[in-house]
C-alpha cells in the first residue's frame, strides 16, 4: 500500500487560493490499482480542485467589489439626495427672504404715493385759494379804477359828529377829516396804512354859503366789504380803499368810501354795484 498527501484548498482574507497538505491523512491504494493512469487522474482531480477553489476565490472577489461599488453608489446617491434637500431648503428660504423684501418694498411705495397724493392735493387747494383771492383783489381794484359815476343822491341833514372843531383853517380841517376816517367801522375794523392823497377846497356855492374842504385818504383793510363786519366769516383779502371826506365849518359835511358806501349812514349807496 502506498500513502498519499491530501491537499486542502482554503481562500485567505485577500480571496487568494491557499494550498495546504495533510500528512498525517492517508489515502491508500491497493496494489492493483497502482498504475499510472490512476495516477494521472489523481492529478487531474487535484487540479480540478484547485481550479474550482481559484474560480470560488474569484467569484467572492467579484461579489466584495460589486458590494463596494453599491455601496459606494449608495453613499453617493445618499450624499446627492442630501445635497438636494440642502440646496432647495437654500432656494425656499432665498424665495422667502425675496418675498418679504417685495412685500417691504410694496408697503414703502403705498406710503409715499399716498404722502404724494396728499402733498398733491395740498397744493391744488392752495393754488385754488390763492388764485380766488388773486382774483378778488382784481376785481377790487378794477372796481377802485373805474368806479362808476354815482346817480345824485339826497344828502340827509347833516348830523353833528363826535369829532368836532370851531377853526375853519385847513389845517385844523386836514385833523377832523382824519380823526373822523380813524373812528370809522370800515376803517377801526381791520384798516390801516392811512395816506394823504390829495385835497380841494370848494366854493361857497357848492357849500351853502362858505368854505369847504375835502380830503382824499387811502387805506388797505385785510378783508373785503365795509362798516363793522363783526362776526361775518370773511376770506382774509387785502382790500385797498379810497375815502372822500368833506368838512363844512369845523365838521364833517359828508364821507363817502369807493364811491359806493356812504359813511354817514353806513349804507351802500343806491348807484353801488
Amino acid at each position: 500500500m502506498y500513502s498519499v498527501d491530501i491537499i486542502i484548498i482554503t481562500c485567505n482574507k485577500n480571496q487568494e487560493a491557499i494550498f495546504m497538505t495533510n500528512k498525517n491523512d492517508k489515502y491508500e491504494y491497493h496494489k492493483q490499482n497502482d498504475y499510472p493512469g490512476e495516477r494521472i487522474a489523481e492529478k487531474k482531480r487535484v487540479s480540478d480542485r484547485e481550479e474550482a477553489a481559484s474560480k470560488r476565490c474569484d467569484i467572492k472577489v467579484a461579489e466584495k467589489g460589486r458590494t463596494d461599488e453599491i455601496k459606494a453608489d449608495n453613499r453617493v446617491a445618499m450624499k446627492g439626495r442630501m445635497d438636494n434637500k440642502i440646496m432647495e431648503s437654500e432656494i425656499e428660504k432665498t424665495e422667502e427672504r425675496t418675498r418679504k423684501a417685495d412685500g417691504n418694498s410694496n408697503t414703502v411705495n403705498i406710503i409715499l404715493a399716498s404722502i404724494l397724493l396728499v402733498f398733491i392735493a395740498g397744493l391744488g387747494w392752495s393754488y385754488m385759494t390763492i388764485q380766488q383771492q388773486s382774483n378778488d383783489i382784481d376785481a377790487l381794484n378794477s372796481q377802485i379804477s373805474n368806479p362808476s359815476e354815482p346817480n345824485p343822491v339826497v344828502i340827509p341833514p347833516v348830523t353833528q359828529l363826535p369829532v368836532v372843531t370851531t377853526q375853519t383853517n385847513y389845517q385844523a380841517a386836514q385833523t377832523t377829516a382824519e380823526n373822523f376816517i380813524k373812528q370809522l367801522p370800515t376803517y377801526s375794523y381791520d384798516g390801516s396804512n392811512l395816506k394823504f392823497n390829495k385835497s380841494l377846497t370848494l366854493n361857497s356855492e357848492n357849500c351853502g354859503g362858505t368854505i369847504c374842504y375835502q380830503f382824499v385818504y387811502d387805506f388797505v383793510s385785510s378783508h373785503s366789504g365795509y362798516g363793522d363786519r363783526t362776526g361775518q366769516n370773511l376770506p382774509i383779502v387785502m382790500t385797498n380803499h379810497q375815502i372822500v371826506v368833506t368838512i363844512r365849518n369845523g365838521v364833517v359835511y359828508d364821507a363817502y368810501i369807493d364811491h359806493a358806501w356812504n359813511s354817514e349812514t353806513q349804507k351802500k349807496l343806491v348807484s353801488a354795484p
